[in-house]
């Protein structure tokens, strides 16, 4: 792992944060830390200031993900290069200039166009969150959970110019319990993907695996019309979906008989309940009639 020089691509979440902070526990060569620019005024990249840190501060665990991200680099005397547009040529030139034998990226919004791709001496590797090739696609988990999927996955592969196409380097399944919420799901796929690079790093020659089609689907950002749920999903579907995809609020329930109810939050369910109304309130909450039992939500 030592002597390997590697920049991380990653944003404000703890699905970056977690493989960044491994890589460093585990005495990688960070180089640099590339981050996209909200509402970039320009194309071009710039390098950011170390963010001030104060030692043992035990306000970092509670501060916004990209402020920890950015303050982890700063202790570690990381640069954090900010960039608007990969196509760049002051980006390429940048990324170029740090001469990288690797490239991983974790939840990193931006494709990397075929020139970025042939800049480091060993390639570049993303930590997608599902079992490739199933599920490509810039939001993965939201697919999956809407899916009714009991588990999801991580897959560690070598970037091409397609989306989500390239070579597997390897990948695991996560199973995921019922009700566990968004971050909870992202620091499970995120160690799990982390793990998965960090073993490799140990190693001295690297799988490339062909994806091949069988099994194979992209899914395309999700809209409002995909956060509409029917009540002839089971109950625990909804719930399971609810809870995992809460990162992406509103939701909104359609009865048969009665008017659209956006969701606030899902607090619980019960299989084999008949209520007498599709919607009734009780106290802070709202029970919907599915098809085999009763969600819970409050609104």
């Amino acid at each position: 792992m030592k002597g390997r020089k590697i920049i991380f691509m990653g944003m404000g979440g703890v699905y970056s944060l977690i493989p960044l902070e491994s890589l460093i526990e585990e005495g990688a060569q960070v180089t640099a830390v590339v981050f996209p620019r909200p509402k970039a005024d320009d194309n071009g990249p710039r390098w950011m200031p170390p963010p001030a840190r104060i030692p043992n501060d035990p306000q970092l665990v509670v501060r916004p993900v990209r402020e920890n991200i950015l303050t982890l680099a700063g202790a570690q005397g990381i640069p954090v290069l900010e960039v608007g547009s990969m196509r760049a040529a002051a980006t390429l030139a940048a990324i170029e200039e740090l001469q990288p034998d690797l490239v991983i990226a974790a939840c990193f919004p931006h494709i990397l166009p075929e020139l970025m791709l042939k800049i480091p001496k060993i390639g570049c590797l993303n930590i997608h969150p599902s079992l490739l090739p199933a599920y490509r696609g810039p939001q993965p988990l939201f697919w999956q959970l809407r899916a009714g999927e009991q588990n999801t996955g991580v897959t560690v592969h070598w970037m091409d110019a397609g989306v989500d196409t390239g070579d597997i380097l390897g990948r695991v399944t996560v199973d995921l319990s019922d009700g566990v919420n968004s971050i909870e799901i992202d620091k499970l796929v995120a160690k799990a993907g982390a793990k998965l690079i960090v073993t490799a790093l140990r190693e001295d020659e690297w799988p490339r695996r062909p994806q091949g089609s069988a099994g194979a689907s992209y899914q395309r950002a999700p809209r409002a019309t995909d956060k509409v749920i029917p009540t002839s999903w089971s109950v625990r579907r909804v719930f399971n979906f609810l809870r995992g995809a809460d990162a992406w609020t509103p939701f909104w329930i359609e009865p048969e008989d009665a008017e659209r109810i956006e969701v606030r939050e899902a607090v619980g369910y019960q299989t084999g309940l008949k209520l007498q109304r599709s919607v009734e309130p009780h106290d802070e909450e709202v029970w919907v009639q599915m098809k085999d039992g009763v969600l819970r939500v409050k609104v």
